[in-house]
C-alpha cells in the first residue's frame, strides 16, 4: 500500500500498489474499509461502513476526485 493520500474526518484515503489499472481509491477508518472507482465515482466494495458513512465517503471522494486521480496517475500509472 502506498502512503495515505489524504485524511478527512478520520477517513484515510490511499492506494494499493500493483493492483488493477482502473483509477480507484481505498478508504479506511476504525478497521472498516471500502473501495471506490474514480471517474465516475462508484462503490466497488464495502467492509463494515454503515450506509450513512458510505454516503459521506462518496461525497468526499467526489470532492477530491481530481486530486485522487492526479495522485493515482503519479503513483500508480507511472509504475507500469
Amino acid at each position: 500500500m502506498s502512503p495515505v493520500i489524504k485524511r478527512v474526518d478520520g477517513f484515510a484515503f490511499s492506494f494499493f500498489m500493483n493492483e488493477e489499472d482502473k483509477p480507484h481509491i481505498h478508504v479506511f477508518k476504525s478497521g472498516k474499509r471500502a473501495k471506490f472507482w474514480l471517474n465516475p465515482v462508484e462503490l466497488v466494495y464495502n467492509r463494515g461502513f454503515k450506509h450513512s458513512e458510505l454516503r459521506t465517503i462518496y461525497y468526499l471522494v467526489k470532492a477530491y476526485e481530481k486530486e485522487f486521480e492526479k495522485e493515482y496517475n503519479r503513483l500508480i500509472r507511472n509504475c507500469y
